[in-house]
């Protein structure tokens, strides 16, 4: 009895052995197949459409004051969307509503000379022309402190959203020191990378139709605008649909967002209808 169970297993080992095999087999193919149906999905079962994975840019602007002086007030916040005009920052503009009215009292004066002087004679013309030249530097001065406390205020020149709000309610700021950030939301970009192997069948000014998870079914109609000049390898925030394509080029695709439904960041996918290969 002993021997007969020490000869049985070899036997037992090797049904055991095969039928490990036979499960293994079994699980990689069925991962195989999830994801060779996964990457199908994703893509496009014409192979003259290209489906690129991306997300939502706009164009940042920095707004700044031209002239230095205190932070008197911030009006936004970060993630506020703001009007083209909308007053975003205030400068403490005493000192300047000063010079104003300095000026404005100089230029009374020297106009004030002007109009009691006698008509022009040979005696007088010398002290006419002074006194003209004294009312032009006068109004000079008034248009110039106008434009100074004009430079208080911090207005938008877009419709956008506030991206950063670099400084705070009581700083000294410098001229042309960023306060604001804005990113304008009128017209956004896709950003999305070009596998290598398409580059040439891609050009700018082709058309491509952009769709987010946000909005499903709903499609945006854009123009690429750039295809970057140098090769990069692929980011590591990026999925792409062909693992062997290791160098890509950035591309961006031109949308009218006149809804502003399109955000900074929000994920999207392009689909642009490839030329055919260049012999």
């Amino acid at each position: 009895m002993h021997q007969a169970t020490a000869a049985g297993r070899p036997s037992e080992e090797n049904t055991a052995v095969k039928r490990i095999l036979v499960i293994t087999l079994l699980i990689g193919a069925t991962l195989a197949g999830t994801a060779q149906a996964f990457f199908w999905k994703r893509g496009d079962t014409s192979p003259g459409v290209l489906r690129l994975s991306g997300h939502i840019e706009v164009t940042e602007t920095d707004l700044a004051f031209l002239a230095p002086g205190r932070i008197a007030a911030i009006k936004v916040e970060e993630g506020q969307e703001v009007k083209a005009g909308q007053v975003v920052a205030e400068l403490d503009d005493q000192y300047l509503r000063q010079e104003v009215s300095a000026a404005e009292e100089r230029e009374k004066e020297a106009k004030k000379i002007v109009d009691g002087l006698p008509a022009r004679t040979r005696m007088t013309e010398v002290r006419v022309d002074a006194a003209k030249a004294e009312h032009r530097a006068a109004e000079a001065l008034l248009k110039l402190a106008r434009i100074r406390l004009g430079y208080a205020t911090l207005t938008s020149p877009v419709n956008g959203i506030v991206l950063v709000r670099a400084a705070q309610p009581g700083e000294v700021v410098a001229v042309g020191a960023p306060v604001v950030t804005l990113g304008d939301l009128e017209t956004v970009f896709f950003q999305g990378y070009l596998p290598a192997t398409d580059l040439g069948r891609v050009r700018l000014g082709q058309k491509a139709a952009v769709t987010t998870d946000t909005f499903p079914g709903k499609e945006y109609a854009g123009t690429v605008a750039f295809i970057s000049p140098r090769a990069e390898f692929t980011p590591k925030t990026v999925e792409t649909y062909k693992e062997r394509v290791t160098l890509v080029y950035r591309l961006r695709v031109r949308l009218a967002n006149p809804n502003q439904e399109l955000k900074p960041g929000m994920p999207a996918e392009a689909r642009l209808s490839l030329d055919s290969p260049k012999s």
